[in-house]
């Protein structure tokens, strides 16, 4: 099981196309999907096979309709870390506190925010469990990211 980032998606191409592009090993080099989850302009795909997502991620150019697409490995989870973005920049920290303890169940951590105040980086003292993980990602009102380091989603 191995997952593969795709960037650049437009309307023009549904989930449904899309699935069955990366499904196909003649046109994507791609193979059996276990999942296609899809969030706007980006989607995750998830392969059953290592060797089937290697070879999507091998091919320089992916086009579904006149649409480009643009593949990457996605950032391994660093279970110390949460990003949260699309803050709004009047929220104060206080209340961002408050949501972060709400989120992660943790009362130890240091939050790093933007210098524009739309985005912080949360840094626990103790790592957070792929339980944690899942409840963070399950919050409403605030696009929680799961980061290493610094390194964003572009």
């Amino acid at each position: 099981m191995v997952e593969v980032e795709v960037t650049g998606l437009s309307d023009e191409v549904d989930t449904e196309h899309l699935t069955l592009y990366f499904e196909n090993k003649r046109i994507s080099g791609g193979g059996p999907l276990l999942s296609c989850t899809r969030d706007g302009t980006e989607a995750t795909l998830t392969f059953q096979n290592l060797t089937d997502a290697e070879r999507v991620l091998s091919k320089s150019e992916h086009k579904v309709s006149t649409v480009i697409l643009h593949l990457r490995r996605p950032a391994p989870w660093d279970p110390g870390k949460l990003a949260l973005c699309g803050l709004n920049p009047n929220t104060s920290d206080v209340l961002l506190e408050i949501y972060v303890e709400n989120v992660s169940e943790r009362e130890k951590f240091c939050i790093q925010r933007s210098t524009d105040g739309t985005t912080a980086l949360v840094i626990f003292q103790e790592p957070l469990s792929e339980t944690g993980k899942q409840t963070a990602m399950d919050k409403k009102g605030i696009n929680v990211h799961i980061q290493n380091s610094f390194r964003g989603r572009s």
